[in-house]
């Protein structure tokens, strides 16, 4: 098990260094696979491997970052990061880049990792990621997406906005009914 993970990691360290713009986010992002190795957290490295994408991978690995952290601070024993999670929403299939939700699914989000070759590089792509949003709204889950340049340039900043808006919907959804916030 332990070759198989050590091996794993440094798949994912070659494929990460390819893909990097500065280095300094390089180095941070490759120090989480190494802690994560360290820890023997087999449970959070495996999920890596679904990820379809190297920007996937990146935002995958930031979020994971602080997410003890995060899990205090917003009062929740857990919150799950599920890569290329599928969905049957209206009798069709869907597949979210990553579905996200504390333990007690008070909040359950969709985030997109958007490329540019497939999203919004046509009219067409355009209005079938606005439609698929509104199918995921309407049955309960919140959306959110980053552009592919936007994780390359600073996936750290992008795991930190994710996080301030889960905080917010979780508080939010923690709110008695009819209590002005």
């Amino acid at each position: 098990m332990e070759q198989n993970l050590t091996d794993l990691l440094e798949y994912e360290r070659r494929i990460l260094r390819d893909r990097m713009i500065e280095e300094e986010t390089e180095q941070r992002v490759l120090k989480i696979l190494e802690i994560i190795m360290l820890q023997k957290e087999a449970a959070t490295l495996i999920p890596l491997r679904f990820c379809e994408s190297p920007i996937e991978k990146i935002l995958y690995l930031c979020l994971w970052e602080n997410i003890r952290d995060i899990m205090r601070r917003l009062k929740t024993d857990n919150i799950t990061v599920l890569p290329q999670h599928e969905f049957t929403l209206d009798g069709n299939d869907y597949r979210a880049d990553f579905f996200i939700y504390d333990d007690d699914r008070l909040v359950q989000v969709v985030l997109e990792c958007d490329g540019h070759n497939f999203h919004e590089k046509t009219k067409e792509q355009a209005r079938r990621d606005k439609k698929r949003d509104r199918l995921f709204q309407r049955h309960g889950y919140k959306t959110q997406h980053f552009t592919g340049q936007e994780i390359y340039q600073d996936p750290f900043r992008c795991a930190e906005e994710f996080w301030k808006t889960f905080g917010m919907w979780l508080e939010e959804a923690r709110q008695p009914v009819g209590v002005a916030k």
